[in-house]
Parts: C-alpha cells; structure tokens; sequence
C-alpha cells in the first residue's frame, strides 16, 4: 500500500476534503497535511494556498518522495504580492507530474509557466448536487474569498438594476450542506469572473443541479458547458450584456436536461476516482 500525502489548502476549501475517503477505499494510506518517513507521493491541492509547505515538499523530494501538483488555476498565480510565486514556478517545474482541471488550465500553465499537465477534472458530489425546482426565486452567486477577478460590484450592481434578488456566498468556511443547499434552491447560478478559475468547479456543481447558468464567454466555460441550451454567455467585457444574459436565464422556463447530464457523465465523483487510481497506478508502474 502506497502512502499519499494529500495537502489541503488550508482551512478554505472544504471541497477538498471529499476525495480523501474513496482514495482510502481505492488502496492509498491518505495523510492530510504531514509528509511523514515512509511517505510516497505528495499531492498538493492548490499549493497557491498553502506556501508553508514549499519548504518541507522540496526538502522531500530531495529524499525520493515522488511529487503530483494538482494545478487548480493560474488567475490568482497573477497577484505576485501576496504569494511567493517565483517559488511556486520552480516547484512546477521540479514536479513529477502536474494535474490540471481543464483544458484551458493547462494550455494557460503551459502559456505563462512552459509546464506541461495532464487533464484531471474537478469532481461533484452529484448525490448532494440531486436537480429540483428552486424552493426560492433568488440568482446565488458563489464569491468565496471575493477576489477582484470575480467581478463581484458587477454581480450587484446588475442584479440591483433587474430588480433581482442576489445571495452572496462570501464565507469560505461556509458548510458544504449549505451551500448545496444553496445551489439546489436558487433559480439561477451567476458566475461573471473574466478569467479560469478551478476549471469552472463552481458552475459545474450549479449545472449539476440543472440550473440555468450565467457565465462569461471564456475558453473555460465553453469548455465545459458548451451550446447548452442553460448555459447563458455574456461578452467578457460588457457589462450590459451581463444584464442581458441575467434577465434571459431569469425568465428561462425550458425544461431540457442537457446540461445536468453533461455534469453526470463527465464529473461525477466515482468517475474522477477512478481516473485518478489508474493514473496513480500508472505513475507508480514508472517510479516504484
């Protein structure tokens, strides 16, 4: 049995938590946020957000111990005060291997950073994302940590001139539970951020629940939602257009099921699980 070292990133992203169980049922001795002796492979999430191991991963791999960074974004890569990015570049390019979540993540790693990446998307708990019809008619909006490249002022401002009702979801440590339910009892999912982010995890959880969407016209999104008939785009750069989009997914009434099945089949948790043993058996066949 190998022993994985999984690295969360901090106290944030609950989300993160959820492969730990299935990794220990799929054969893997899971440690959360140690790197012990005997360690074998170290999988950070987001290591953007948690600098403090650098250190203790490079000195690691000085032993032998095999490194995976899964590279959720490159959005937050660009605020070069706040997080030591020079050593993060040299860690991905020190790594044995570097995950992304979407096609677009990693053509903008390989772009900004010359590293190559192999695809491995976000998952979704698709029992707690179930579709049913939205218990309140309020638009939800999922702003964790409300950075500047989610645009939030534009959400507000564009959902106070529709006269619609806006839920902001601010909290980082906001309760998984609530913020399903959140997602299950909104009418429609707003995400108007103008650059990738987690390969679009957020919106994909809301289009696993069948709501409409609302998304900038971005390589991510139509990445992962494509023409679907509840996947409403607005022009990255207008403001008016994201009133437009808003106002279409807010009086949608269709019924089509498309989108929610896209989610199923190409997300679900059990299908990432598995992608992610036969891609750790695979690696380990090379290295072990």
């Amino acid at each position: 049995m190998k022993k994985l070292s999984y690295i969360l990133p901090g106290r944030a992203y609950h989300a993160f938590q959820e492969i730990i169980e299935p990794l220990k049922a799929a054969g893997y001795a899971v440690e959360v946020n140690q790197i012990s002796d005997d360690t074998d492979i170290i999988l950070p999430a987001m290591l953007l957000h948690s600098p403090r191991f650098i250190l203790p991963i490079r000195e690691s791999m000085a032993k032998g111990k095999k490194l995976i960074v899964w590279w959720w974004d490159d959005y937050s890569f660009t605020d070069r005060q706040r997080f030591p990015c020079d050593a993060l570049e040299k860690i991905v390019h020190e790594a044995h291997e570097v995950w992304c979540p979407s096609y677009e993540t990693s053509r903008e790693l390989k772009q900004n950073h010359d590293a190559d990446s192999y695809y491995m998307p976000c998952w979704l708990d698709l029992p707690n994302l179930k579709p049913q019809r939205a218990a309140r008619d309020f638009v939800f909006f999922a702003a964790a940590g409300c950075a500047l490249g989610k645009r939030l002022p534009w959400a507000e401002r564009a959902c106070q001139l529709l006269n619609l009702p806006l839920e902001v979801s601010r909290n980082q440590t906001l309760p998984r539970g609530e913020y399903f339910k959140q997602i299950r009892e909104c009418k429609v999912y707003l995400s108007p951020g103008f650059e990738e982010s987690h390969g679009a995890w957020p919106s994909k959880e809301a289009a696993a629940a069948d709501k409409p969407l609302v998304v900038a016209d971005i390589a991510t999104c139509r990445e992962a939602f494509g023409n679907c008939e509840k996947a409403f785009y607005f022009r990255n750069e207008s403001f008016l257009d994201l009133k437009r989009a808003l106002m279409a997914a807010w009086n949608y009434t269709g019924q089509d099921t498309a989108l929610a099945e896209r989610m199923a089949r190409g997300f679900g948790m059990e299908a990432v699980i598995r992608r992610m043993v036969v891609r750790l058996a695979e690696l380990e066949s090379k290295w072990f």
